[in-house]
């Protein structure tokens, strides 16, 4: 590797570690903890004919099944997620976000995509002078 590879490899650590510490502070704002906001938009974004399980949501999001109980739960709480037992499996939990969670998710995904697109062209002439394109 060259010097240069180095460089880019740091630069798009960098620029992702932006996103998320915008991130972060952005959902905080909000009265979001960032591992809520992560779950409510892999819920959103879940589109198979099935409703998202815990355990989907756990592997979704790299974390232990006890960890997404404990997630959803709190989601619950906050009025964000309605939880219910599947009429086919009693054994799965699955997750919807109710109309407070939505109204949530769609103002901070807003807000994440903007600053995506703000970044979207450093981290492409990043990556491609690393020669990933």
């Amino acid at each position: 590797m060259e010097a240069a590879d180095y460089r880019g490899l740091a630069d798009f650590r960098y620029h992702v570690r932006r996103f998320f510490a915008f991130s972060e502070e952005t959902t905080k704002k909000a009265g979001v903890a960032p591992a809520q906001y992560q779950a409510m938009l892999a819920i959103r974004a879940h589109d198979e004919a099935r409703p998202m399980s815990v355990s989907v949501l756990a592997d979704r999001l790299f974390i232990k099944l006890n960890s997404a109980v404990e997630l959803a739960q709190r989601l619950e709480t906050a009025g964000m997620v309605e939880r219910k037992r599947s009429s086919r499996d009693h054994r799965r939990i699955e997750l919807a976000l109710t109309a407070l969670g939505a109204l949530m998710i769609e103002q901070l995904a807003a807000l994440h995509l903007d600053e995506h697109r703000r970044g979207l062209a450093e981290l492409a002439r990043i990556v491609s002078e690393l020669g990933m394109f």
